[in-house]
């Protein structure tokens, strides 16, 4: 009688352990620890709007038009996140070999029907492209990715920064 019950409370423990083994299996894991931080900008709210697409095996070309009456900065500087169930979380530099970004500030101009030419004639583009090698992050794996980048939002008279924006475009590997 004993074995009997033995053999009944092994079985039973057995089935659950490969319940909660399968359960846990299920879930999506992602191979980055930290959780994204991003504050993102709605696009639609300052008429900016970047567009991220493959081009070659771990480069993408990033594409930015703005379509409002104001003049924005950004520099080189992105992150990288990767998106694990309904969670991005930040893909971290290689630590030897990672990307290195020059300082430079570029402008992104007005959209072309609220664009005013300077003394000499000449306009601050409104849209911008840039091709960004991905070779400098520890892991990519297969899947949904975005790239995050920050804007600043220039004021008119003297340029000075009225607000930093976040804007993020996102692309399969």
């Amino acid at each position: 009688m004993k074995s009997r019950s033995t053999l009944k409370r092994f079985a039973i423990s057995f089935v659950l352990a490969a319940v909660l083994l399968l359960s846990s299996s299920c879930k999506a894991k992602s191979p980055y620890q930290t959780r994204s931080t991003a504050q993102l900008t709605n696009h639609d709210e300052i008429k900016v709007y970047m567009k991220a697409e493959v081009i070659a095996e771990n480069t993408i070309k990033v594409s930015i038009e703005n379509k409002s009456e104001k003049t924005f900065i950004y520099g080189n500087a992105y992150t990288l996140e990767f998106l694990s169930g309904d969670t991005w979380y930040e893909v971290p530099f290689k630590e030897e070999g990672g990307p290195v970004f020059t300082m430079e500030g570029k402008f992104l101009g007005p959209a072309e029907e609220f664009a005013k030419p300077n003394e000499d004639g000449l306009t601050i583009s409104d849209t911008a492209s840039d091709d960004v090698r991905l070779e400098g992050f520890a892991v990519l794996s297969k899947g949904h990715y975005r790239i995050v980048k920050d804007f600043s939002l220039l004021n008119d008279e003297d340029g000075s920064v009225v607000k930093t924006c976040c804007l993020a475009a996102e692309f399969d590997l």
